[in-house]
């Protein structure tokens, strides 16, 4: 009784076991040509040296959306809203932004 009861949980941890394991399939591997990887490697570099590359000097314009940079007022009057307002309804559309810019 008691070795029935042993082979029993044995083949019920081969089951939890099994369903736990992950099955990989060999995948085939495509084959790329070597000037289309590297041109891609080109590329990515190109594009990684343009994220981390070092800005000097001032930005060509400031960042206007967030107002806790600045320790005084910010270089924009506080009623940019009602002088851009062309219809009066107190928001800016983009046809009123369009006929300024």
């Amino acid at each position: 009784m008691a070795s029935s009861i042993r082979i029993f949980s044995y083949i019920c941890l081969l089951v939890v076991i099994y369903a736990c394991v992950e099955v990989t399939h060999a995948q085939e591997e495509e084959e790329v040509e070597a000037p289309e990887e590297g041109k891609y490697y080109k590329n990515l570099a190109n594009y990684l040296r343009l994220l981390t590359r070092q800005r000097y000097g001032r930005r060509s314009a400031p960042d206007y959306g967030s107002r806790t940079q600045y320790r005084y007022a910010p270089p924009y009057p506080q009623d940019i809203v009602h002088t851009l307002d062309m219809d009066g309804d107190g928001k800016i559309s983009p046809y009123e932004l369009g006929r300024i810019l």
